[in-house]
């Protein structure tokens, strides 16, 4: 709603939302009268209207002086966009996220090429921290071409040139998985070890993007999930896919896929498939459950570790679970367990 300057009358009054769970978390009046908001959307249905940048729960909305109407929305990676904005000019914004990402956004240029933020690929939202190994997602503009392009083995390492796009993170370059216009799939090459920071930078076509500055970290293990968000991607004892209507038993193993847990023993190349065995090379716990073995997935990318542990007894038909290693713990994930 929108008051006089004397707080005696209203000037207007109307709703933003969508069908969900929605919150507003900063605002910022324009010298015309103009209001934008920035928040979190739970849903994903809340209005787009620029189809150039990376979709997610954050929003930033534009409501005219009257309030009849929206003339500008947008979606950001989560928590990369929705905790603040500031005005520049009229139609030049900075908007914050939780992790202190501070990107700027102007209504009415072209789309740019531009990195935005940068996230565990497991994870749910973005964290600005990287650690070797670890599959990352990164947001932005122009990064890659219009029509996504998959990841290309050859002679057993993915590239690392993939669509005329190139990925490094200071002076190595990283296998890349995916890349389309608005994301990029690579995984952090094991060399940045030891590093407190690393510099990411995208090279579309042998032109630099702007250089996006995020820490390193020894390990910040996440656990892939299934579509939903919310159930681990994730093996019965018998190998089957783990669901609702193929649930583990109670006291049963069952396998997990994570990202993020730092360096394997011993340290693989970056971007092999179907590399030879390595273990988790730090302390690893789950849940305080038992757990028979931690290292790298066969099949997979390495950087992507396998682990396999006992659910117990008493397990629920939901069974949470969080990954630990050092005093990094994992977003909560769920297992489907038989009654």
């Amino acid at each position: 709603m929108k008051l006089d300057r004397t707080g005696s009358s209203l000037i207007y009054s109307t709703y933003l939302g969508a069908p969900g769970s929605d919150e507003a978390k900063g605002l910022a009046v324009a010298a015309d009268g103009s209001a934008f908001v920035t928040g979190f959307s739970e849903r994903f249905v809340f209005p787009a209207d620029d189809p150039s940048l990376p979709a997610g729960s954050d929003f930033v909305a534009r409501f005219d002086p009257s309030g009849s109407r929206i003339t500008y929305s947008a979606r950001f990676p989560n928590d990369a966009a929705g905790e603040g904005v500031a005005l520049v000019g009229e139609d030049d914004v900075r908007l914050g996220g939780t992790e202190g990402y501070v990107m700027a956004l102007n209504l009415t240029a072209e789309p740019g090429r531009t990195i935005m933020a940068l996230s565990n690929a497991a994870a749910t939202r973005v964290s600005g921290r990287s650690a070797p190994g670890m599959l990352v997602s990164i947001w932005g503009q122009g990064l890659g071409p219009k029509e996504p392009v998959g990841g290309v083995i050859n002679d057993g390492f993915f590239t690392k040139d993939l669509g005329g796009t190139q990925v490094f993170f200071d002076e190595f370059a990283a296998p890349l998985l995916y890349v389309s216009g608005t994301q990029i799939n690579a995984v952090v090459p094991f060399g940045v070890a030891g590093r407190w920071k690393t510099r990411v930078r995208v090279l579309r076509q042998g032109s630099a993007l702007a250089d996006l500055s995020v820490g390193v970290t020894p390990v910040a293990p996440e656990v892939f999930r299934d579509p939903d968000g919310k159930f681990a991607a994730a093996l019965n004892e018998d190998g089957s896919v783990n669901s609702a209507q193929n649930p583990a038993k109670p006291g049963s193993f069952v396998a997990i896929f994570l990202t993020g847990v730092g360096e394997l023993q011993p340290v693989p190349e970056d971007g092999p498939v179907n590399s030879p065995p390595a273990r988790v090379s730090g302390g690893l716990s789950v849940s305080n459950l038992l757990v028979t073995y931690a290292g790298s997935a066969p099949g997979l990318v390495a950087g992507v570790a396998q682990v396999n542990f006992q659910l117990p007894l008493d397990a629920s038909q939901e069974f949470p679970f969080s990954v630990t290693m050092g005093t990094y713990r994992s977003e909560q994930a769920w297992v489907h367990v038989t009654r």
